[in-house]
């Protein structure tokens, strides 16, 4: 199965917030997924999770 996923997320580096994070999933497994999985959300969750993770580091 090939299939090819781009990420693009914005982030507001003096707030330390995600403001847009978007995944597209192209090929067979983008074919699969429309509908069973908001895969923008779960990037937005996930580079959330990590960026705060780093704020909390500096």
């Amino acid at each position: 199965m090939q299939s090819e996923i781009a990420v693009i997320v914005s982030v507001n580096e003096r707030a330390c917030k995600v403001t847009d994070a978007q995944i597209q999933i192209g090929g067979e497994l983008g074919s699969l997924l429309p509908g069973t999985v908001d895969a923008s959300e779960l990037a937005r969750r996930w580079t959330g999770s990590q960026l705060s993770q780093l704020c909390q580091m500096r």
